[in-house]
């Protein structure tokens, strides 16, 4: 019984400090948030903040998420927003690295889009509204369904400034990422976009490709993706090893 109650301190120490999850139980996908980051939903936030969001993305769906104590919309900072999958298909994605005109539209929207962000009064410092714009890296994994950019601008003072983008694909929705980094932070960018993309899925029957409406495994519907749920299958393993020895050493 001693070497239960140590192994099962060790359990609940471990799982209190690993990366919380996020679980949306409604479009059926989820993804770590990074270590030391809180996450406020769109419906916490007032009328105001709703209002920032709002002028920079037409997605009233959005997480966010931002160091602990940090100032609202601070950088660094993550956003998550999700859509219908048909806005933005895979046909679409395909279509754009394959097409010359269309690979160059979507270069110049991108470009439009940092303008438009840069007008989102409270939504990043009012110093990156005379950020110089400065390209944007492309990847899209096909057998992944996940679209990579990295849109970098650069201000005097400040140096590099990264907005990050994950763009994934499942056959009920598209799972938009954003982070919003500045100065040492940008060395992150591959840590962050890295995390993210080993941590994402959806559930069973929900990622691209997928057929449509199939229900979420039993362990799913009966813990989600959270620590409270690993808590519990660590506890019953313990047991189960308890019970085992308590049998062998009998």
């Amino acid at each position: 019984m001693r070497y239960f109650v140590i192994i099962l301190f060790l359990s609940i120490s471990s799982v209190s400090f690993a990366q919380e999850q996020y679980y949306n139980e409604q479009f059926h996908f989820s993804l770590s948030i990074p270590n030391g980051w809180e996450y406020i939903t769109y419906d916490e936030l007032d009328d105001e903040q709703k209002e920032v969001i709002n002028v920079a993305s037409n997605h009233e769906r959005v997480l966010l998420c931002l160091p602990e104590g940090a100032d609202y919309f601070a950088p660094p900072f993550m956003r998550v927003r999700w859509s219908p999958t048909q806005d933005q298909s895979e046909q679409l994605f395909e279509r754009i690295w394959t097409t010359p005109e269309l690979m160059k539209a979507y270069k110049k929207k991108n470009e439009e889009s940092i303008v438009h962000i840069q007008n989102a009064e409270g939504c990043i410092p009012d110093y990156w509204v005379d950020a110089t714009y400065e390209g944007t890296d492309y990847n899209y994994d096909r057998a992944e369904h996940i679209l990579t950019k990295i849109e970098n601008l650069r201000k005097n003072g400040i140096g590099e400034i990264k907005i990050a983008t994950l763009q994934i694909l499942g056959n009920q929705r598209i799972v938009t990422v954003n982070f919003y980094l500045e100065g040492p932070q940008v060395e992150h960018v591959g840590e962050y976009l890295s995390e993210i993309k080993d941590s994402f899925y959806f559930d069973e029957g929900y990622g691209f490709g997928e057929d449509k409406g199939t229900n979420t495994s039993l362990t799913q519907k009966l813990l989600g993706n959270t620590w409270q749920g690993y808590l519990v299958w660590t506890i019953g393993v313990v047991i189960v090893y308890w019970l085992v020895r308590r049998k062998v050493y009998k």
